[in-house]
């Protein structure tokens, strides 16, 4: 049976390891095509849409800041800007939140199911269980904007496919 932990740090750190490696190979497309890779930093989607550095820091959050958020019963948005961060800060900064995912304690996330959550937004103060709020928010947006990090790089040539956005897959079956 699937933990709390299972569905939200097994699955985040699974894919933030491969937006890492994504991002690294980013890096060794720009390097080889002489193209400055930060500027793919400010880059947007659309005009209404954050920039990559903006998709970096919710992905980010929406991760380790969620899970912490389990044990203080309060998630808010993220409340540092990372928009002043290099491309390659920017991949530091995904590394340091998979450091801080491999941290949490198994058991004491999984001990969280059930209890409540408040979010914490523009005025508004949403109750959630822990985890309709991963299931409904935390874990969509991680998914969210790591594809749009994904896709950012493959509008700028970077040769990426499906597997690359994976990553480590979870496989075996019972005999």
């Amino acid at each position: 049976m699937l933990s709390l932990y299972d569905i939200t740090i097994s699955n985040f750190l699974r894919t933030l390891e491969a937006t890492i490696v994504v991002m690294k190979k980013g890096e060794e497309f720009f390097k080889e095509h002489d193209i400055d890779p930060n500027d793919i930093v400010t880059m947007r989607l659309a005009e209404d849409m954050l920039p990559f550095s903006a998709q970096v820091n919710i992905a980010s959050h929406n991760a380790a800041g969620a899970i912490q958020a389990l044990f203080d019963g309060e998630f808010t948005p993220p409340q540092i800007s990372l928009d002043s961060l290099d491309y390659t800060a920017l991949i530091a900064h995904f590394e340091k939140t998979v450091d801080t995912l491999k941290v949490f304690d198994e058991e004491k996330v999984n001990a969280l199911f059930g209890k409540t959550l408040r979010f914490k937004v523009g005025g508004y103060d949403l109750p959630f269980t822990t985890e309709n709020f991963m299931m409904s928010f935390a874990i969509p947006n991680v998914y969210f904007h790591t594809t749009t990090i994904y896709d950012m790089l493959r509008i700028k040539g970077v040769p990426l496919g499906k597997k690359d956005y994976l990553g480590q897959m979870v496989v075996g079956a019972p005999e």
